[in-house]
């Protein structure tokens, strides 16, 4: 078990965490330590200068006898004044106070101890001629340093004061254990708080792996909950349900341009097949013939179909690819105008193009043509005979407005709203509702709309939208 926790992310992160707080509270401790024990030290030299200082006086002033005598005195005192227990010297072994004054050699001349001669002379050996004073020194078998000051005499003499601080050292002792316990319970409680904490964000992660594991194409519609944190698994937790909403629009968008594809193509194949089929079945060799010529012209109808379908299905994901460059959009029109004249006069309608003055933009002119041969197309297909149909171009800002007029009986109302919907057509269309959709399809390919209204005279208008240049 211990195995398998050691590999969560909970635990690492934990663990991270811990680390991080144990190394600062230890660098904090430690500086802290260094800090009190620099001056409990400096507090102890401080006291033991002052007493070496008063002792220079009385060896400077006095005879050897009487300095002497003044030294013992002086650390017969320091003993009552600084042990602990002086009356039972049998539980203080490593009590010990000096004073001694040291030749130009560096031999004692007067000494004053309370303690062993050997700790005396243990120090002088270790001293040498090492570095200047104060300074601690360490004896074998001791538990705490001998620490000692010192003080310049006349003559190249030395008077040197010695001093065991059990009170101080035993002070920084009870502190570094003091400090080590709390640093053992702080890093113990700070991993506890860290995976307490880590482990209850996780969970969050836990439910919503849970949930992604159990969505399908069959239940797009679930949705991780969000507990209203505002915090980065809260977003994470939106932006996943916003993936799903938009894998759930894709889905359902290609099921109903498989479902929509189906119907479309279902009717041209049967009368495909029964073209082909009664073909077979003929002797005569013209009939023959324009039956498969039929045919042929029934099977483009389909390819056109199936294109038409896929653009407005590359549109609606943005995947459409245009390829953009400087057209003449005036041009454009007067080709498409030109174009569909021929049929609209058979008809008895009238389409004409204004004004002709040359506009420049950056699009896909193969796209543009399409989707304006849509809009004619449909024109000169149901609009009644003695409509006029009216093209203009112009530029609005820092776009350009293609639109399309026409006074004819105008839109339907039942489809008004939705006319440029993929399959939506009129009851009295023999159509199959892609042309509109696709001038929508090339609009949005291009960054642009299209609208849908109505003149107040009558017919319709639509227009499409786009923007000129090439950042587009």
């Amino acid at each position: 078990m211990f195995s398998r926790r050691n590999h969560t992310a909970a635990w690492r992160l934990s663990a991270v965490s811990s680390l991080a707080f144990a190394g600062g509270t230890a660098l904090a401790f430690l500086v802290a330590y260094a800090m009190l024990a620099t001056n409990v030290i400096h507090r102890g030299d401080s006291w033991l200068q002052a007493e070496v200082d008063a002792m220079a006086r009385v060896v400077r002033t006095e005879s050897p006898d009487s300095a002497r005598a003044q030294l013992n005195d002086e650390v017969q005192e320091l003993l009552h004044h600084r042990a602990p227990n002086p009356s039972e010297p049998d539980e203080m072994p490593q009590d010990v106070y000096f004073f001694v004054v040291l030749g130009a050699n560096g031999k004692p001349e007067i000494s004053a101890l309370v303690g062993r001669r050997q700790t005396l002379e243990a120090v002088l050996i270790r001293i040498g001629t090492g570095p200047r004073f104060p300074r601690s020194v360490r004896l074998p078998g001791w538990e705490y340093p001998v620490r000692l000051v010192s003080r310049a005499l006349p003559g190249g003499r030395t008077l040197l004061a010695g001093a065991v601080p059990h009170d101080d050292m035993e002070l920084l002792e009870n502190t570094r254990e003091l400090f080590l316990d709390m640093w053992v319970v702080m890093a113990i409680l700070g991993f506890g708080i860290s995976w307490f904490g880590v482990r209850r964000v996780l969970k969050r992660v836990d439910r919503m792996a849970e949930t992604a594991s159990q969505i399908s194409a069959e239940n797009l519609d679930r949705r991780i909950e969000d507990p209203g944190h505002g915090d980065e698994i809260a977003h994470l937790a939106t932006t996943f349900n916003t993936m799903l909403e938009r894998l759930q629009a894709a889905l359902q968008h290609i099921r109903a341009v498989a479902d929509s594809a189906a119907h479309d193509l279902r009717s041209p194949l049967t009368s495909l097949r029964g073209t082909l089929e009664s073909a077979l079945g003929s002797d005569d060799e013209t009939a023959r013939t324009a039956k498969i010529i039929s045919a042929i012209e029934d099977a483009d109808r389909m390819a056109a179909l199936v294109d038409a379908a896929l653009d407005i299905a590359e549109a609606d994901a943005g995947a459409l690819n245009v390829a953009r460059k400087e057209v003449d959009l005036v041009e454009l029109a007067a080709d498409m105008v030109e174009l569909f004249a021929p049929a609209a006069r058979e008809k008895g309608i009238e389409i004409s193009l204004e004004p002709r003055l040359p506009l420049r933009m950056f699009g896909d002119a193969t796209l543009l043509q399409r989707a304006l041969g849509n809009l004619l197309d449909n024109a000169v297909m149901h609009l009644p005979s003695g409509t006029h149909v009216r093209v203009s171009v112009r530029e609005t800002g820092s776009d350009v407005l293609l639109e399309v007029v026409d006074d004819g009986p105008g839109f339907p109302p039942s489809i008004r709203d939705s006319a440029f919907d993929r399959a939506v057509r009129s009851p009295a269309s023999g159509g199959r509702g892609l042309g509109l959709a696709i001038v929508r399809a090339v609009a949005l390919a291009h960054g642009g709309t299209v609208t849908l209204g109505q003149p107040p005279e009558g017919g319709s208008r639509i227009q499409i939208r786009i923007p000129r240049s090439r950042a587009s």
